[in-house]
């Protein structure tokens, strides 16, 4: 959650002529409502099922970035998908920077202060390599993130 996930992830899928596909709004289209209307209606076991099944569709798409939901990491067997497919990139931000960029924004169903301490764990198990986004432009990020993927690549050629 305001990381840049979306943003970076766009400009990223362009620069390498790749599909973008996010996994939040993917779940908005097909329920026609925001996420935070699909927590209240149906709830977050409801929503984590749905976001595991739109993670699953969208690893089965060829040649694409995704970002995922910032929960969706807390699903064992979503945390295997990511890692069996592709890379996985982990964008850090720190608390401050992400209050920021979430002030007033009431579109984040779950944004507690333990919420990424929680979750940082889970998400360095998953990541190929990390990036913190705090002080940089996403155009640096995406530089960042594809000379790391360039690298990776090599690795393991």
């Amino acid at each position: 959650m305001g990381a840049g996930k979306t943003t970076v992830g766009t400009q990223l899928a362009e620069l390498l002529n790749l599909d973008f596909i996010d996994t939040d709004l993917l779940l908005e289209q097909q329920f026609d409502s925001s996420i935070v209307d699909i927590f209240q209606n149906y709830g977050m076991q409801f929503f984590r099922h749905q976001e595991s099944r739109v993670l699953a569709q969208s690893i089965s798409t060829p040649n694409s970035v995704i970002a995922t939901g910032g929960g969706c990491i807390l699903d064992p067997s979503n945390r295997q998908l990511l890692q069996q497919h592709g890379l996985v990139c982990y964008l850090t931000v720190s608390t401050v920077v992400q209050r920021q960029r979430l002030a007033g924004c009431n579109t984040r169903p779950l944004y507690l202060s333990a919420t990424m301490s929680d979750r940082a764990p889970l998400y360095a198990s998953v990541a190929d390599f990390s990036i913190n986004t705090d002080m940089h432009a996403p155009t640096a990020l995406v530089e960042q993130i594809h000379t790391a993927m360039c690298q990776l690549i090599r690795w393991h050629i």
